[in-house]
């Protein structure tokens, strides 16, 4: 018959050199672990302090797109004849659409205008949640940045989408992503209306803003190897359980009441000394910025 322990293992038990997203509990004398079979986790308690807004997804990645509109109806407002990158910081935090429309503007502007000095200053710039379609809306005068002008080169400002090759990790890992600007296909510059009187141009998101942060991280232990994710780096094998977080700032409780039937992950050694474990976020990359937390570790032998 099946024999069960359990081990109350708390991340305020590291080492000094250690963080709560990566430590190591030594098992010695009667402590140790032998000939188990599988180890699951039996319930957890873990705060969520992870910013929705992190170092890892703060910058909003722009560009001032060049066009060429020339006399006499000779124009090319297909192809891009110049760009002027430029990124838009927001500090990492908790926002509610309200604030970061009421943040975005100034911080767009002041980018650009750091960035370029010697281009006009982009002046205007408004943002709106708009509550029926629960989507971001920035608006740019029609000159000069918005595509005004009559002959020349015109500049039109487009915040990146899925489609570009800007971000330095991912579209996942900025806040073009975040704030729902999927696709900017939307508001090409040869969209613009025609006539003297043309409105401020409103580039909108295509999707609902991402602001709740991460969904769920994965606890780590290196006493297994028989599991896997689908995320981009699928040579780990050590994932222990999946932990679906709560809203930030709140703290999730977790308790399986499973019967361990379907929480079984295979143990890789007859003879365990001492256990790792360490986070990992959705796209597999270590998370360093988490609060202590704490669980109970079920070992089957």
């Amino acid at each position: 018959m099946s024999r069960i322990e359990k081990l109350y293992i708390d991340s305020r038990d590291r080492e000094i050199y250690e963080v709560a997203s990566d430590f190591t509990i030594k098992l010695r004398g009667d402590r140790v672990i032998k000939n188990s079979t599988s180890i699951y986790l039996d319930s957890m308690v873990f705060p969520n302090v992870l910013y929705p807004v992190s170092l890892a997804n703060n910058k909003l990645y722009c560009d001032m797109r060049v066009y060429y509109w020339g006399e006499q109806g000779i124009f090319d407002l297909q192809t891009i004849q110049g760009h002027y990158y430029f990124q838009v910081e927001l500090d990492i935090g908790d926002y509610t659409t309200s604030e970061v429309s009421a943040l975005l503007p100034q911080k767009i502007m002041d980018a650009f205008n750091t960035a370029y000095p010697s281009l006009a200053d982009l002046v205007d710039v408004s943002c709106i949640f708009d509550n029926v379609s629960q989507r971001f809306q920035l608006s740019i005068p029609f000159s000069p940045y918005g595509g005004g002008t009559t002959t020349g080169f015109r500049y039109y400002f487009t915040i990146e989408d899925k489609a570009s090759t800007v971000y330095p990790n991912s579209f996942i890992d900025s806040l073009n992503y975040v704030l729902g600007f999927d696709s900017n296909n939307h508001y090409h510059i040869s969209l613009l209306p025609g006539g003297a009187n043309v409105v401020p141009f409103v580039r909108s998101a295509t999707a609902y803003p991402r602001l709740s942060g991460e969904n769920y991280i994965f606890l780590h232990c290196s006493a297994v190897s028989s599991s896997e994710t689908s995320t981009k780096d699928s040579s780990n094998s050590d994932i222990l359980f999946k932990i679906n977080l709560p809203q930030y700032g709140s703290i999730s409780y977790i308790e399986l009441n499973t019967g361990h039937n379907n929480s079984y992950v295979s143990t890789n050694s007859s003879e365990i000394n001492q256990l790792r474990f360490y986070i990992t976020n959705s796209r597999d990359d270590k998370i360093s910025n988490i609060d202590d937390f704490s669980f109970i570790l079920g070992v089957m032998y």
